[in-house]
């Protein structure tokens, strides 16, 4: 599944553009990765796209999601536990969520992986049975990961405050 996301500030008016321009250009300058006229997506924004697909209003399981605190560079591998034949391996950098449909469940369950390309907003989500394994580590399973608020972006489970405010 491909999506594409349209942020408030993409959609300044045109009289303000030419404003903007030098700012644009030095930006540019700075970042050639990125598209003419095209921020890239920062971790507020993948938060929402995330918040979307898991679509909280019209949820009847429990959910935990996690987000990378940063975009997972190119090259790096990324692939179910167990399964390394599904491995993906990164183009460019990507933000990565971990949804654990059934995150009190310790056998295979449905859980879903979502790349977020941090230049275009698309998000990739794939089905998989197991948690994230990232270059060949396990992501997201330690204790610290488990319980740490900045990397839980939606929980059923944790009564905290999680994911900062997107």
């Amino acid at each position: 599944m491909m999506r594409r996301v349209t942020f408030p500030h993409q959609l300044l008016p045109p009289r303000r553009l030419p404003a903007l321009l030098p700012l644009a250009l030095a930006l540019a300058a700075l970042a050639p990765g990125i598209a003419a006229g095209e921020a890239p997506v920062s971790r507020e924004q993948a938060m929402l796209i995330a918040l979307d697909i898991i679509s909280p209003a019209t949820l009847d399981h429990n959910v935990t999601a996690f987000l990378t605190a940063a975009p997972l560079p190119a090259g790096s591998a990324i692939w179910p536990f167990d399964h390394e034949e599904h491995q993906r391996t990164i183009t460019s950098p990507t933000w990565f969520c971990w949804i654990n449909d059934d995150s009190q469940a310790f056998f295979t369950h449905p859980t879903r992986f979502v790349f977020i390309d941090q230049m275009t907003g698309l998000a990739d989500v794939r089905v998989e049975g197991w948690w994230p394994m990232l270059n060949g580590q396990e992501l997201f399973m330690s204790d610290e990961e488990m319980t740490d608020f900045n990397l839980i972006v939606y929980s059923c489970i944790h009564k905290e405050s999680i994911g900062g405010a997107p």
